[in-house]
């Protein structure tokens, strides 16, 4: 039998200070937001609008809520990170930065053995900032793992585009 040497560090007499210093992230998912103005947020949407939107499939006026909206987003991407689902039918959702972070994510994992089960989005949390900007965060369970996914949108040309995106 062999054994390994055991550190065994006595535990703190008081509580830790209720504020620490982050500790860094593991994973950067992507690099810092688009720089976009306020301008740009303010656009009023053109005429000529986009083709059907893959996420807006309500019959009623309007479409989805937002809380569906996000919902539906979230169980897409969550969908195209584990392979069940194609990053180009997000393409319209995710600004530029994302859209590559994601499609390295993609190649990285290579494929699946198999197909792999359905990500289930257990809540959503919305705080719109201002009008047009919505921040949103989704907690995802896939097989035993539960993950949070944290997401910047923000409305552009009629639609919602992801502009931040953070897996917690």
């Amino acid at each position: 039998m062999t054994t390994a040497p055991v550190l065994i560090t006595p535990i703190p007499r008081a509580e830790p200070e209720a504020f620490t210093v982050p500790q860094p992230a593991r994973l950067r998912l992507v690099g810092p937001p688009p720089q976009l103005t306020i301008d740009d947020i303010d656009q009023v949407p053109s005429a000529d609008a986009a083709p059907a939107d893959p996420l807006k499939d309500d019959d009623r006026p309007g479409g989805p809520t937002l809380t569906q909206f996000t919902r539906r987003f979230f169980v897409a991407l969550a969908e195209v990170m584990v392979g069940r689902r194609s990053a180009h039918q997000l393409a319209s959702h995710l600004a530029l930065p994302i859209q590559q972070w994601l499609r390295a994510l993609i190649a990285s994992r290579g494929t699946a053995a198999g197909p792999a089960a359905p990500p289930l989005v257990r809540t959503v949390h919305l705080c719109t900032v201002r009008p047009g900007v919505l921040e949103a965060t989704a907690v995802i369970q896939h097989g035993p793992h539960v993950r949070a996914m944290n997401g910047r949108f923000i409305e552009l040309d009629g639609r919602w585009q992801c502009v931040y995106l953070h897996l917690v």
